[in-house]
């Protein structure tokens, strides 16, 4: 962790509560972006997840082990966030029980590629798409994110590769 980090950190748990903004400013872009990417849900659901997060981070800083790197504390809560949001989605959309077709929007070719790329990564195995997301947008390491699966490295590896492999085919499928 950063030292300027630690110190804020450090001032939060001693109770200057306005230093809190460093941590949302900061991380705040792109834990909405993991809400996008593994919710996939739009933009002001993900906004609100994100916040939800940012008040769990604040009721819980002061058991924060200032010797532990705070990005994946952070992403652990984000995770859970985003289970309770999904498992509440799904029950959701049981009650529904009606179904409503999807339509098309033209949009720009470059958007429609990061919709690609998000769709396919919606369409891998969840622990696939958890650990792509974690190593590729929030630049986690494989070791923080096995120590945040409690998983080893080399698992975490593995399941990359073979995410790149179902990414690949999932988006050649679509090409054709």
């Amino acid at each position: 962790m950063e030292v300027e980090e630690k110190a804020v950190i450090g001032e939060i748990k001693s109770g200057k509560s306005t230093r809190f903004s460093y941590l949302t400013e900061k991380y705040g872009k792109m834990c909405v972006h993991f809400f996008l990417l593994r919710c996939r849900c739009s933009l002001d659901i993900a906004m609100d997840l994100a916040q939800e997060s940012f008040i769990r981070v604040f009721k819980s800083i002061h058991g924060f082990d200032l010797e532990r790197s705070f990005k994946p504390w952070l992403m652990a809560i984000c995770r859970n966030v985003s289970a309770d949001y999904m498992k509440a989605e799904r029950m959701r959309m049981e009650n529904i029980k009606r179904w409503i077709p999807p339509f098309e929007i033209a949009l720009e070719h470059k958007v429609l590629k990061a919709v690609e790329i998000q769709e396919a990564i919606g369409r891998l195995p969840d622990r696939q798409a958890e650990i792509v997301i974690m190593h590729y947008f929030w630049d986690l390491s494989c070791v923080e994110i096995g120590a945040l699966l409690d998983i080893h490295d080399g698992t975490v590896k593995c399941h990359l590769h073979k995410a790149r492999g179902g990414l690949l085919e999932i988006l050649l499928e679509k090409k054709e």
